[in-house]
């Protein structure tokens, strides 16, 4: 009775430390997708902060030539050779926001740890309310 007993407290220990080592490893697993989808975002991010970057500059070359225009200070020759003049008003610069990663995020939220809910907040701010303002204007 004792050896069966002794047989039956093996087995679960090692059922036991079996599935703590296969928690163990779908965690790691999960961490590093997660952690590949961080190095995603940042790098969308650094393309949005470019795009954005480019934007600003685009649109403050076109006031200062709307300014410009404005106050007549312009030629006819200057209308001839800046091919900007000629489409002063009818272009605009879209702005492409990069959102991937904080899309594949948002689809792991249910499997990633508490640790990761700080720059979720933020993120989803950014992502929801903050980056929509830029595309649209």
């Amino acid at each position: 009775m004792l050896y069966a007993i002794g047989e039956i407290l093996i087995v679960t220990f090692g059922i036991f430390i079996a599935i703590q080592l296969n928690n163990w490893n779908e965690e790691e697993k999960t961490n590093r997708v997660v952690d590949r989808i961080f190095t995603e975002i940042q790098n969308d991010l650094e393309k949005n902060r470019t795009n954005l970057i480019n934007s600003i500059k685009w649109y403050d070359k076109r006031d200062s030539l709307i300014t410009l225009v404005k106050d007549r200070k312009l030629t006819f020759q200057d209308y001839s050779t800046n091919e900007d003049l000629l489409t002063l008003i009818n272009f605009y610069y879209s702005i492409r926001i990069e959102k991937n990663g904080y899309q594949k995020l948002i689809s792991y939220l249910g499997q990633t740890e508490s640790k990761y809910d700080s720059i979720l907040v933020d993120l989803t701010l950014l992502y929801n309310q903050f980056l929509p303002l830029n595309e649209r204007y």
